[in-house]
């Protein structure tokens, strides 16, 4: 995590997030990555709703440039592994989050509705559908994984942009479900059909 604004300067973009009242600040410098949806039981309840939109960023690439002291952490534990999650003890606005999944200790997550513009992002897909909630359905024919996207993904992610070919070869995991926009059923990227009701759908690109 970058501690000032010189270990910052190897990019020239910026993006710039705050809490609520404004007191926690932050920037995050270079290419963002796409949007993805965790679904999990403990991300429902930091946020209060039935999933979380966050972004991966390498740590170098982050900083707090305010309110620093306002900051808590609280560390839980679950299906999706040792997650310390940031918030405002002012407003009580969730910020982002650091795992202790290995594969994901050189990044840390950020929630998209505290950036002030978020009008080039993408959304990608979806983690731990396994747990939404049944009053939830997803309507996108995104990818969607019954827990954590192969580790390539965040990786990758956490850089910048996804290649196109990287975006396909995640597409077609074999750990990767998609959802049928007419009855919600789960079913592997690359069908024409639903298998449950016959929806027409679309192939994998």
């Amino acid at each position: 995590m970058c501690k000032n604004e010189a270990e910052c300067t190897m990019d020239t973009e910026v993006v710039r997030g705050s809490c609520l009242c404004g007191s926690v600040q932050y920037e995050l410098r270079g290419q963002l990555g796409p949007v993805y949806c965790c679904h999990c039981r403990n991300c429902q309840k930091a946020t209060g709703s039935a999933f979380a939109p966050l972004l991966a960023i390498e740590s170098s690439r982050f900083r707090w440039v305010s309110g620093g002291e306002l900051i808590t952490g609280h560390t839980s534990s679950g299906e999706t592994g040792g997650v310390t999650r940031w918030s405002c003890s002012q407003c009580g606005s969730a910020l982002g989050l650091v795992s202790s999944v290995p594969e994901f200790q050189d990044s840390c997550g950020i929630l998209v509705g505290t950036l002030d513009d978020t009008a080039d992002l993408k959304l990608w897909g979806h983690e731990w559908v396994s747990s939404q909630p049944p009053w939830f359905k997803l309507h996108d024919e995104l990818p969607a994984f019954e827990g954590y996207p192969p580790a390539a993904y965040f990786s990758a992610a956490a850089k910048g942009p996804l290649s196109p070919d990287l975006e396909l070869a995640l597409a077609k995991s074999p750990r990767a479900v998609m959802r049928c926009g007419s009855c919600d059923a789960a079913y592997p990227a690359g069908l024409e059909k639903c298998s449950k009701c016959g929806a027409g759908l679309p192939a994998s690109q």
